[in-house]
């Protein structure tokens, strides 16, 4: 597991014990899939759906998250700012990135299918609800009820299914009930976000 991998399953990880403290209180961190509870209730896995440039963002953010922004060379930041994203400080030390754009969600779509076919390929623990949290760059409102829709067909016909979905894009999470068809928005402060980044 890469350290970048690492530190985004720490942060999903952070943020499901944050919303769903009965349920999530005793995941933790394992592989196959990245998240398991411990009674077998609910497995996660835990992806990143970004594109090129959000990836080599993403990377500069895992170096230097966290560090005062005297610490960070100024050539850094401004290679972070040539890819389109803005980094974000919070009491002085950089917390994360934002960046803006328009998508169509193509990136999260793919890791759905992708995760979907890989779940079932045999190599993964067995729960009875299976979570997948994808950090996404390329999700807003407006395509959700698509995601949805494409999650439920691409799963309906396999063993094991994704039954919930939680997308992530640096202050909001969409919790979706996969089969439920349902979908509620949580936003976080910058406070909160600091506490999932720390």
């Amino acid at each position: 597991m890469s350290k970048s991998s690492e530190r985004f399953e720490k942060v999903a990880l952070r943020i499901l014990k944050h919303c769903f403290p009965d349920m999530c209180s005793s995941l933790e961190a394992s592989d196959m899939p990245d998240l398991q509870d411990l009674s077998g209730f609910i497995g996660v896995e835990v992806v990143q759906a970004v594109a090129g440039d959000r990836a080599k963002s993403e990377a500069f953010i895992a170096k230097y998250l966290n560090k005062p922004l005297e610490e960070i060379p100024k050539e850094k930041m401004d290679k972070c700012e040539e890819l389109g994203t803005t980094p974000l400080t919070y009491n002085g030390n950089l917390c994360g990135s934002s960046m803006a754009f328009w998508s169509d969600g193509e990136n999260t779509v793919r890791v759905i299918k992708e995760k979907s076919a890989k779940l079932n390929s045999g190599h993964y623990a067995v729960f009875k609800k299976y979570g997948l949290f994808i950090f996404s760059d390329d999700v807003d409102y407006e395509r959700i009820e698509d995601i949805i829709e494409i999650a439920y067909g691409e799963q309906l016909n396999l063993p094991k299914k994704f039954s919930y979905l939680f997308l992530y894009r640096y202050n909001v999470l969409y919790i979706i009930d996969v089969f439920e068809k349902s979908a509620k928005r949580k936003i976080f402060s910058d406070s909160e976000i600091s506490e999932f980044y720390k």
